[in-house]
Formats: C-alpha cells, structure tokens, sequence
C-alpha cells in the first residue's frame, strides 16, 4: 500500500495547505492509496511510519526550487532536540525508511486553484514512490 500523509495546521494559512490538500483528496476515490490528515501530528505520526509502505509527505514549505524531494535530500542535520519548531524533523531524522518522499509547496500565497493543480501532480507521483 502507499500512503499520503497531509501535514500542517488548519488555522494558520499558509500552514493549512496539506490540510487543502488532504480536503480536495478525500472527494477522490484513491484505490490502494491511504490518505492520511497529519495536521501538526509531529511525533505522534510516526505509528504510519512502522510498516514497508510507500510514503509521499504533503506539507508547505517556502524558499526551496523544486515540490518533491527523496527523504536524504532533506538537510536534518541541525535538528538536535525536540520541540514545538523541530517536532516534524525530529521524526524524520529518528525513522529509518528509504521509502519517503516530500512534496513541498513553495508557493507562499496559494490560491485553491493551486491545490487542484498540485493533487493532480500528487497522483501522479504516488505512483513514482
């Protein structure tokens, strides 16, 4: 099975866009996909981490030049503690799985139009994961 994980915080815009993401998903039929809404989950997700399953992380994340990135592209290496800024890296940092990937909207100021455009290209690289 793959999984889609949405991550962020559905009060803080423009936090809220893997939560857009997951809404505009869940009208979908998504057959062997799992969709998962993450929110700010941060250690608490990483129950969806102990299986073999293929895993696309959808999140926002401004000042990057491309959407999707393989977990070892993922600079972790200034994330030393646990806390409310680090809680989401410091997962990734502590799980050992080579089948993840991200997918990072760099888009400061989307607009729901975007989260349709971005859930088509989601779908398609599900099946790349």
């Amino acid at each position: 099975m793959k999984k889609i994980i949405c991550l962020g915080n559905r009060f803080a815009y423009p936090d809220s866009y893997g939560i857009e993401v997951y809404n505009q998903l869940s009208k979908d039929e998504l057959g062997d996909i799992e969709l998962i809404e993450g929110g700010i989950g941060g250690l608490n997700l990483s129950l969806y981490f102990d299986s073999e399953d293929d895993i696309l992380l959808v999140d926002h994340g401004v000042g990057y030049d491309k959407k999707l990135f393989d977990l070892h592209e993922i600079d972790l290496s200034c994330v030393n503690e646990y806390n409310h800024d680090t809680a989401f890296l410091y997962l990734l940092k502590s799980i050992e799985k080579k089948n993840i990937k991200l997918y990072l909207s760099n888009n400061s100021k989307w607009q729901s139009e975007q989260i349709l455009v971005d859930c088509k290209e989601i779908i398609s690289l599900v099946g790349e994961v």
